[in-house]
């Protein structure tokens, strides 16, 4: 958001299988996949080595708390990005 207007947007998803796969679509266009790379009970590693940026996405679970890295693939140019539930009570 940029002066309370919508200047960028993504939508999301990960497509299960034995090979989940995290598909993008910034601002709608895609997808672009990343298949998964490392899985573990509080993690997945999702990469890309031939998208221009990010080419690696690794989400941590923290109690009720989500943590995304995005990178290169070695791991430069890092960006976090810390999300958390919703209230119950959210309208």
């Amino acid at each position: 958001m940029n002066e309370g207007k919508v200047v960028f947007f993504e939508q999301m998803r990960i497509d299960p299988g034995a090979a989940p796969t995290f598909q993008a679509y910034p601002r709608g266009a895609g997808p672009s996949g990343f298949p998964a790379v490392a899985v573990t009970n509080a993690s997945v590693t999702f990469a890309n080595p031939d998208h221009d940026y990010p080419q690696k996405i690794k989400y941590t679970r923290e109690g009720n708390a989500l943590n995304a890295v995005i990178s290169l693939i070695d791991d430069t140019q890092q960006g976090t990005f810390n999300f958390m539930p919703c209230p119950a009570d959210a309208s």
